[in-house]
């Protein structure tokens, strides 16, 4: 990117910023480099309060804890993002960023006091030897206060810890309340509010109870700016949502074990609905924008959380047909067949960096297979990985020029954002649904979309593209699951995976090519978590000259086709028709 084009990217950036963004930012520089290069600071600033006790909170009895952490920590072992270290390397020299966050997370501490509370106590007086307060990695506020929740919940579970480990709790959460990452707001700001809301509610110190006071408000606050009105989580990624979700139900939970009132409790059942109703058959979630399946809490967890807090999902069974118009998905099931149609904002517009360019993107599942995937992510350090994984390349979408109708740039930044609008449903015939929606790109081209689906039977994409210059390479992708093969046919190709085989038939415009990549060098993978991606086949599709592109999923059996402005679709002794102009309008 030259000069130019990085200024208006940045100027693209810059005006969604809030203006505390700006302002807490040299702020936030500032603490970080005095406490890193004065480290005496950090022993004047955080000091262990002796008089600090634990309080007399019930036991908490959680399910679904993963042990497979702790189970890992006894053998001398730690393991993030796919790197195994020893577990006493507190200072994951030549490890990403991230990396080094997680580790002082503890992570395996909660299921270490599950069974043996000697270790835990191990695990955090070993932390705290090798640790000075302020210094590195372990005191920036996001590890702190992740840090701060797995000590919360593992003291509620286990009662013997509380006042072994109350005085550098106590420290911690005073840390957290004078560091709130206002800089970032989103998710981490609330990861800090609910950590100190923790902490107060499981400490009995002199201030305890009014910076848990103070935290709860902002909380509260927080929590009703950065919830849809669908229950969707903001940042519009299923892994943070869970991630907040399960935060704040801890929190509300050691908080009214204290009978201190938190209103959060409404906001927190809708949340609840939208997990469970996105949730697939298999347990999985969509993993759009920033999301892997790597140690998230695990739907057990959430509703042992969610009842010991006394909150209840409304509704929480999923309809055949999902409408989150606030997110900006749409979810069609029938039986073993699942299409998600991808309608919504990038992000939100103050805090978009979990957001990938993935505007009008689907995802397929098919007799309980999935066939078209997002890509997931991998990794949050900056390179050709991140980059290609936030790109319209890795979701199933259209690109001109190379671009997607987002500008993702760095590994957390978005320059000019689309403006999606969903136009809606209907049911051409019974047992069919016909999506529609469009987007326009930051930079002014639109893009139409067009989903016949068919459970079952068939899936025709519309697509057009307008407002481009002449000379613009306008292409979709089709990026597949891992387990599907692409095999060249007479009739063009077809896709097969285990006993399943579906036709891919172009009926306007034509398929480019189908590459298959590997992780991480050649484009085309599915994350299957941080630092592990499987490669998968991609379909390069280009739409006719007048920017419209037409083409199908289909079952054997079926038969599609195109002509005198119709779209017909045979299956058995049964036959559907459906004026192209529905598709291609």
């Amino acid at each position: 990117m030259n000069l130019p084009d990085r200024f208006f990217t940045l100027a693209r950036t810059l005006r969604h910023l809030r203006p505390s963004q700006i302002a807490w930012r040299p702020v936030h520089v500032v603490r970080l480099q005095a406490h890193n290069r004065v480290p005496a600071l950090g022993s004047l600033c955080v000091r262990p309060d002796a008089a600090a006790r634990g309080a007399a909170l019930p036991v908490l009895d959680i399910a679904g804890i993963d042990p497979r952490p702790a189970e890992l920590w006894r053998q001398g072992f730690v393991e993030y993002h796919g790197i195994r270290a020893a577990r006493d390397d507190w200072r994951g020299v030549g490890q990403s960023r991230l990396w080094r966050y997680q580790r002082h997370y503890h992570a395996e501490l909660v299921p270490l006091a599950l069974a043996n509370v000697d270790e835990a106590r191990s695990l955090v007086d070993d932390w705290i030897a090798h640790n000075p307060p302020c210094c590195g990695a372990a005191w920036e506020p996001y590890p702190v206060a992740r840090r701060l929740l797995n000590w919360c919940m593992a003291s509620a579970i286990a009662p013997a810890l509380r006042d072994t480990w109350a005085p550098w709790l106590a420290a911690q959460m005073r840390f957290v309340a004078s560091h709130l990452e206002r800089h970032l707001l989103g998710n981490h700001l609330l990861c800090d509010l609910c950590a100190v809301v923790a902490a107060a509610a499981s400490l009995d110190t002199v201030d305890s109870e009014a910076v848990g006071a103070r935290a709860a408000r902002m909380m509260e606050r927080e929590l009703e700016r950065q919830v849809l009105p669908d229950g969707g989580y903001a940042e519009r990624t299923a892994q943070y949502h869970v991630v907040v979700l399960h935060d704040a139900l801890l929190a509300l939970a050691l908080h009214r074990a204290r009978g201190r009132e938190l209103d959060v409790g409404a906001t927190l059942a809708r949340m609840l609905r939208w997990a469970d109703w996105v949730r697939r058959a298999d347990g999985s979630y969509p993993w759009l924008n920033d999301a892997a399946p790597d140690g998230l809490p695990t739907p057990t967890t959430l509703h042992a959380l969610s009842n010991i807090a006394e909150v209840t999902p409304v509704h929480s069974q999923p309809p055949p047909i999902v409408e989150l118009p606030d997110t900006g998905w749409t979810i069609l099931r029938d039986e073993k067949c699942e299409l998600l149609f991808e309608h919504g904002l990038i992000g939100p517009d103050h805090q978009p960096g979990h957001g990938h360019a993935d505007a009008l993107s689907f995802e397929l599942v098919w007799n309980g297979v999935s066939v078209v995937t997002d890509t997931g992510v991998t990794t949050y350090a900056a390179g050709n990985v991140r980059a290609f994984e936030r790109s319209a390349a890795a979701h199933a979408t259209v690109q001109v020029d190379g671009r997607g109708a987002d500008e993702p740039w760095a590994s957390f930044r978005v320059g000019g954002r689309a403006r999606p609008v969903y136009l809606g449903k209907s049911s051409p015939w019974t047992g069919a649904w016909l999506l529609r929606g469009q987007a326009t790109s930051y930079e002014g081209w639109l893009h139409r979309r067009r989903l016949l689906f068919w459970p079952g039977h068939v899936l025709v994409v519309g697509d057009e593209v307008v407002r481009t210059r002449t000379s613009a390479n306008v292409i979709a992708v089709l990026p597949l699951a891992p387990e599907w093969n692409v095999v060249a046919s007479t009739d063009g190709y077809r896709i097969q995976s285990e006993g399943q085989e579906l036709e891919v038939v172009v009926l306007q415009g034509k398929l480019i090519e189908a590459v298959r990549g590997e992780y991480p060098d050649r484009p085309g993978w599915v994350a299957d978590g941080f630092g592990r991606g499987r490669g998968r086949f991609s379909l390069t599709l280009s739409p006719a000259q007048d920017g419209r592109l037409l083409y199908a999923l289909v079952a054997p059996g079926v038969r599609v086709s195109d002509s005198t402005g119709e779209l017909t679709i045979a299956a058995g002794d049964h036959s559907r028709r459906l004026a192209v102009e529905e598709l291609l309008p």
